[in-house]
């Protein structure tokens, strides 16, 4: 085992008494709802840099002009790891609010914080339900100025590369109109490989890419607007087809 293995597993326990502690004392927090708005951006930025500060993880973040405009706008990233959630924390603001696993809900505490704090669950193996949530997410987009993280891949790759993706992000942009923000995630797969249960020390990068317009979108021409957002992602990440 190698010396970054050793050191993840030795301050496992310590990390994840953070984060669950941070999150259990947040999530106490809603109990005032105030206090709870008002700490919506600032304290999930905190949790994942105390998170990291104890792996030993550093972050570089690059366009972040992208990722602030002003207006709606859907954020599309590369799933690589379970560590992702650690790095849209670091990135996270006000009035933002993500697509995720409905899975999450069976973790203790994290589940019901993200509840609480209004993010859409999707069920991907039902599709009605799937439906459901993608049409809460687009009411929420319209006139909101509101960051909508979502994964077009739906599951992690573990090792980087950039798999096929689903069509759920792309009728979500043609029905709302909404500018589509790539960002790509890089080196994670080195700080939280597959099937590995903690983070190891390391460096990764976040980077926004521009906004990719959707006002003229067609429905008839969403394959061709996919794969010209993918070929994007591409130009930065090797594809699990080469």
């Amino acid at each position: 085992m190698s010396l970054r293995n050793i050191r993840g597993a030795l301050v496992m326990p310590v990390a994840m008494a953070w984060a669950f502690g941070f999150m259990a004392a947040f999530l106490t927090l809603s109990l005032v709802p105030p206090f709870f708005q008002a700490g919506r951006g600032p304290l999930p930025r905190l949790w994942a840099k105390g998170v990291m500060w104890i792996y030993g993880i550093k972050a570089e973040i690059r366009g972040e002009k992208y990722g602030s405009r002003p207006g709606p706008k859907i954020v599309v990233f590369n799933h690589v790891s379970t560590f992702d959630v650690i790095v849209l924390a670091l990135i996270w603001h006000k009035n933002a609010t993500i697509v995720y696993k409905e899975d999450f809900h069976r973790i203790p505490i994290m589940g019901a914080l993200m509840q609480r704090m209004g993010f859409i669950p999707i069920k991907r193996k039902k599709r009605d339900q799937a439906l459901n949530s993608l049409t809460k997410a687009a009411n929420a987009l319209k006139g909101n100025d509101l960051t909508l993280f979502i994964s077009p891949e739906g599951t992690r790759s573990g090792d980087g590369k950039l798999r096929h993706f689903k069509k759920g992000p792309f009728h979500l942009a043609l029905a709302t109109k909404a500018p589509l923000v790539p960002l790509v995630l890089t080196g994670l797969e080195n700080v939280m490989p597959a099937g590995y249960w903690f983070a190891r020390p390391g460096k990764f990068t976040a980077e926004y890419l521009p906004p990719i317009s959707t006002e003229h979108w067609l429905k008839k021409s969403l394959p061709e607007h996919i794969e010209e957002v993918r070929n994007t992602f591409l130009e930065k990440v090797p594809s699990a087809d080469c």
